[in-house]
């Protein structure tokens, strides 16, 4: 058996700083718009594209009114046997804006949420590269970046790069989907907190535009 010091280490750097970071709350939804070309929509930070009937749910063209989407979102699957029960289990994770499982004690949603500290101070924004005032004064350690980019554009092209006409990015977890983490099944996917649920996901979800052909893109770039 491992001792605990000779585990830890055994802990890559970078999933440690992961799992330090706070965890998803619904407290940290935000919902914005994106418009960097002539396709217009609303977007929340947990992984959910439109939402109908609220508009604008990918419109296109811009101002045109005329929405081609009722929502779009992430979805997550795995198989795998409970600890408790020996049974197969099967776990989806995701968040829509309906027919989402819920404690049946608490109603709380089992499903991503939104991790703090990934946008300014904004009432209701998403981190979005063409508003300096919706990104945080610093970026979370879990993303190692130093403060060689506190006040700088965290870009999927490298700091302050604004290749897109619009790029936005958000980081959720699943770590609220408390389903199987009680008798009898007893599923961690971390055996070592017993406050994580789900499958142990942490996702950066980035969204990007251009003007020109390319379009629109999501870009869920880590898992």
């Amino acid at each position: 058996m491992l001792s605990p010091s000779v585990t830890a280490q055994l802990i890559p750097d970078n999933i440690q700083r992961f799992q330090n970071d706070s965890k998803g709350d619904i407290q940290n939804r935000r919902q914005d718009i994106f418009s960097g070309n002539r396709v217009r929509s609303i977007y929340y930070n947990t992984g959910e594209i439109a939402q109908w009937p609220y508009a604008p749910s990918m419109e296109w063209p811009k101002g045109s009114g005329h929405e081609y989407v009722d929502g779009l979102t992430f979805m997550v699957g795995a198989h795998m046997k409970a600890p408790g029960s020996g049974q197969n289990i099967h776990l989806l994770e995701t968040q829509y804006r309906e027919e989402m499982s819920k404690d049946p004690v608490t109603g709380q949603i089992w499903g991503f949420e939104p991790i703090a500290g990934y946008n300014g101070l904004t009432i209701n924004s998403i981190a979005r590269s063409n508003d300096k005032s919706t990104w945080p004064a610093q970026w979370p350690t879990a993303l190692n970046l130093g403060a060689d980019y506190d006040g700088h554009w965290y870009g999927y092209f490298g700091k302050d790069d604004f290749k897109a006409d619009y790029e936005s990015f958000y980081v959720m977890d699943d770590s609220k989907d408390q389903k199987f983490t009680r008798p009898p099944y007893s599923f961690y996917p971390l055996a070592s907190d017993s406050t994580r649920g789900g499958l142990g996901l942490r996702v950066e979800v980035r969204m990007l535009q251009w003007q020109q052909f390319a379009g629109t893109r999501h870009c869920v770039h880590q898992l």
